[in-house]
C-alpha cells in the first residue's frame, strides 16, 4: 500500500514537470532479512512493477539482502583482467619494475581504489580477498612470486593496501 502511494507521487511529479517515466523499465526491489522473500504488488500508472532480486545502479550491484559481494566480485574481476594484461607486458623482459609499477598504479589500482569507501564495512573475509589480490599484484610487479606475505612489503619497499585505504578515508573525513 505504501509503495503504491510513493509510486503514485513519483508519477504525479513526472506528469507535472513533464519528465516522462518509462514504466516498462521501472522495477521494485525489496531489502529484507527474512528467510523467504516477501511478495508485494506495487503498481505505477496502472502497470504492475516487476520485483527483482538484483539491481545495478551507479556502478553498485544491489542485492535484496544488501550484500556487497557482487560489487566486490565485479571489481576483483576487473583487477584480474588488468593483471592479466600486466603479466603479458611483463613477459617482455626489457620492462623495468618501475615501468610495471607505473602500469599497475595507472590501470589496475583504480579498480581497487573504487572499493576503498566500502572497505571498512566489508566482512573480514572480503577484505582479505582484496588484500590478497593486491599482494599478488605486488609480487607480479617485483618479480617476487615466492616472498611470504609477512616479508613482501619489506622486500619490495611497497606500502600495504591498508595504508592506501586509511589515507583515502582520512582525506574523505576531513
Amino acid at each position: 500500500v505504501e509503495g503504491n502511494k510513493v509510486c503514485q507521487k513519483v508519477a504525479d511529479y513526472s506528469i507535472m514537470w513533464k519528465q516522462p517515466i518509462n514504466v516498462d523499465k521501472t522495477v521494485v526491489q525489496l531489502f529484507y532479512s527474512q528467510v523467504t522473500r516477501p511478495s508485494v504488488d506495487i503498481q505505477m500508472m496502472g502497470v504492475k512493477l516487476a520485483q527483482v532480486a538484483i539491481f545495478k545502479y551507479l556502478g553498485f550491484i544491489w542485492t535484496e539482502k544488501l550484500s556487497l559481494k557482487p560489487t566486490v566480485d565485479r571489481c576483483l574481476e576487473n583487477v584480474q583482467r588488468s593483471l592479466n594484461k600486466l603479466k603479458w607486458l611483463r613477459c617482455n623482459r626489457k620492462l623495468s619494475t618501475k615501468t610495471l609499477r607505473k602500469c599497475f598504479f595507472t590501470y589496475c589500482f583504480p579498480h581497487l581504489a573504487w572499493i576503498f569507501p566500502l572497505f571498512p564495512s566489508l566482512p573480514k573475509g572480503q577484505q582479505e580477498v582484496i588484500s590478497r589480490k593486491y599482494r599478488s599484484a605486488i609480487r607480479l610487479i617485483h618479480r617476487a612470486p615466492f616472498i611470504s606475505s609477512k616479508d613482501l612489503f619489506v622486500f619490495t619497499q611497497e606500502r600495504p593496501l591498508s595504508h592506501y585505504v586509511s589515507n583515502y578515508i582520512k582525506k574523505r573525513l576531513k
